[in-house]
């Protein structure tokens, strides 16, 4: 005769009913929604995966600055304006021999019955005098003048002639108004010429 005891100890062969399947496969269902739900949220590295899509772009955006330099001659409306002027600028320069009297204004200067600058040799001949009716001034020795310099000397410091030595300037003003340089470079003391480096600028 069987106990009672070791009948209820036998292992339930209850049968799984549609009901109890339908209750696990919602509990998997919402356990995804959820992981995935995670993911999304806290992006794929929180899950410990890593991907390009975890990482935040950063955009470099380059902007590059476009300036206008104010040339000269130009003012703050884009208005063309007069550039240096033209006393500044060359009209001629070259070698030229000073044998009497020249006319400085003109392209190249040369003999002529109008003229600028008066030239002759020293009694030892061993400088050059040179004449201007309107305006003359040697160079103090050593320095070096450009087309203002020169013009200021022979306005302030203009004499009758001045005696220029080889190596030596004198600045005059033209008849024309213009400014002229005269760099005594030799002495020929038997043709009595002076070869010179001679600069006019414009007006």
């Amino acid at each position: 005769m069987e106990s009672l005891g070791a009948s209820n100890s036998r292992p339930s062969n209850t049968k799984k009913t549609p009901e109890h399947w339908a209750a696990v496969a919602g509990l998997i269902s919402a356990a995804t929604g959820l992981l995935t739900f995670l993911v999304t949220f806290f992006g794929l590295p929180a899950a410990g995966i890593d991907s390009p899509t975890a990482s935040s772009a950063t955009a470099t955006a380059t902007v590059t600055a476009t300036v206008t330099a104010r040339g000269e001659g130009q003012d703050t409306d884009g208005e063309n304006q007069p550039s240096s002027p033209s006393s500044n600028q060359v009209r001629w320069s070259d070698s030229l021999l000073l044998s009497g009297g020249h006319d400085l204004d003109l392209i190249p200067p040369e003999e002529s019955v109008v003229k600028d600058l008066h030239f002759r040799l020293s009694d030892d001949s061993t400088s050059a005098y040179l004449y201007n009716a309107d305006a003359i001034a040697s160079v103090p020795a050593g320095e070096t003048v450009e087309a203002d310099e020169c013009t200021y000397l022979a306005k302030t410091q203009n004499q009758d002639s001045v005696e220029i030595p080889v190596g030596g300037s004198a600045c005059l003003l033209t008849d024309g108004g213009r400014t002229a340089l005269i760099t005594i470079n030799s002495l020929d003391t038997t043709a009595e010429t002076a070869q010179t480096q001679t600069t006019v600028w414009q007006k």
